[in-house]
């Protein structure tokens, strides 16, 4: 395996990580193994990126298939909270509702136009924000010192729905800016 590869193999990791950390969620018994694999895919995503900048081997593949084992890893995680009924419902919508649209825009706008909209910084802290929110959502524990980590996860996953919105925008707004040549 040469170095160069290593980013790569990290974000395959992650997509194995998401059935087992689904798994963990949907029973109550493992859900602080959920926990403990939902961080180290937390940190995969933040480090196969970091390897990716440090080795020079940003790749195509790594481009595409980092942010789309994101988008699995969120959507599968929210509609098992729905399911549990553990996450606000109309949030969930609209971040599902983006993990798709903004992709798919994405895509569009590549083949149509031949411009690329890449991932950009405000795209990466809502990300963050999720992955805080979600992180605090399957907690093993329901309350630190008399706070509801419910409530407070829920409270930041509005608050990355709010920017998921906003996100979606910024990204039509860039497409039609270059589009208008400005």
């Amino acid at each position: 395996m040469k170095k160069n590869d290593i980013p790569n193999y990290i974000t395959i990791s992650r997509f194995i990580l998401i059935p087992v950390i689904c798994f963990c969620i949907i029973n109550p018994s493992l859900f602080s193994f959920a926990w403990l694999f939902f961080s180290i895919a937390c940190i995969s995503d933040f480090l196969d990126g970091y390897l990716a900048r440090k080795f020079k081997a940003e790749s195509e593949f790594g481009k595409c298939f980092d942010n789309i084992a994101d988008k699995v890893l969120n959507i599968c995680i929210i509609a098992i909270l729905i399911w549990h009924r553990k996450i606000w419902l109309i949030p969930s919508l609209l971040v599902i509702s983006r993990e798709v649209l903004v992709p798919s825009f994405r895509e569009y706008v590549a083949l149509n136009s031949k411009q690329r909209l890449n991932v950009d910084m405000f795209g990466k802290v809502k990300t963050t924000f999720q992955f805080i929110a979600l992180y605090v959502l399957i907690m093993p524990i329901n309350d630190i010192h008399g706070f509801n980590l419910n409530y407070i996860g829920n409270l930041i996953f509005l608050f990355s729905a709010i920017l998921s919105v906003l996100s979606c925008f910024m990204y039509i707004y860039k497409y039609l800016d270059r589009k208008n040549g400005k």
